[in-house]
């Protein structure tokens, strides 16, 4: 069944992305408008998430959003969280977890990005990243690959916001429990 969702996700791309071609071709009005479409089914899912008790919560420019599915894409995040914070620019950065809707093993996990401010002891300062590096980076961190590429998709197409999750607002993790060094 998820290989018939892929797949059709695919395909609806592939059919858009022929659509934009045509339409880029005949004109900016044309894509001005596509804009405006996506934009107001951006808020109409928005509110359908809302009433259903999701929060909407968008990625900071120091943070990443990431989409765990599988035991062996959160040790895969694990092992390369360990080796982003080996380098200076992410050595203070931390994360904190959720467990999704979907259940266990299914995860949320925020990334922020600090970098160590060496003329202050103990001080952090947020390292911020372009929108596409942080797709980048949320991808080779181990997130949902379909999940990534639509936010690319989506930021190609003009979105200001394309990094998101939704979080049932009873299931999330205290605090206190779920932030990692």
């Amino acid at each position: 069944m998820k290989n018939d969702l892929i797949k059709s996700n695919l395909i609806h791309i592939k059919s858009s992305l022929a659509k934009q071609r045509i339409r880029t071709a005949a004109g900016h009005s044309e894509v001005q408008n596509e804009r405006n479409l996506y934009t107001e089914g951006r808020k109409e899912y928005e509110k359908r998430m809302q009433d259903q008790g999701y929060e909407v919560k968008y990625s900071e420019q120091n943070e990443l959003q990431l989409d765990i599915d599988t035991e062996e894409q959160y040790e895969w995040f694990l092992l390369m969280f360990k080796k982003l914070k080996s380098y200076d620019k992410f050595a203070s950065s931390i994360y904190e977890e959720t467990i999704s809707s979907g259940g266990y093993p299914r995860r949320h996990i925020y990334v922020r990005l600090y970098q160590k401010d060496k003329s202050r002891k103990n001080a952090q300062i947020p390292y911020t990243l372009t929108i596409s590096s942080r797709i980048a980076l949320q991808a080779v961190l181990g997130s949902d690959p379909m999940r990534e590429f639509l936010s690319f998709i989506r930021y190609v197409h003009g979105d200001k916001n394309p990094i998101l999750l939704c979080e049932k607002r009873e299931e999330q993790i205290p605090k206190e429990n779920a932030s990692h060094n």
